[in-house]
């Protein structure tokens, strides 16, 4: 397929057994093509409602796992996005 329909990995970011720890999600771009959209949260926020990060190579994207986002089909017959997504625990200071 060439697109994702629209999800998140967690319904909460915060892990409250684990003190300053957080759910994050990855994605590693192996592609230069497509791009993968994310949802604002904050519907009272300025910014606007999606946010699209176009797919590079070797990009790196790190976002809160309960984020809904999705990629929206490519167009490009023929050809195969790449990426490697993974799932985290992002645990700040000591």
């Amino acid at each position: 397929y060439d697109f994702h329909e629209p999800h998140m990995h967690s319904e909460a970011c915060i892990i409250t057994e684990i003190p300053n720890s957080y759910k994050y999600s990855g994605i590693i771009c192996l592609s230069d093509f497509g791009e993968t959209s994310f949802v604002n949260p904050n519907s009272s926020s300025f910014v606007g409602s999606i946010m699209t990060i176009p797919s590079e190579y070797n990009r790196v994207i790190l976002f809160p796992s309960n984020i809904h986002h999705y990629v929206a089909p490519h167009g490009l017959g023929g050809k195969t996005r790449a990426v490697f997504s993974f799932n985290c625990i992002l645990k700040m200071g000591t």
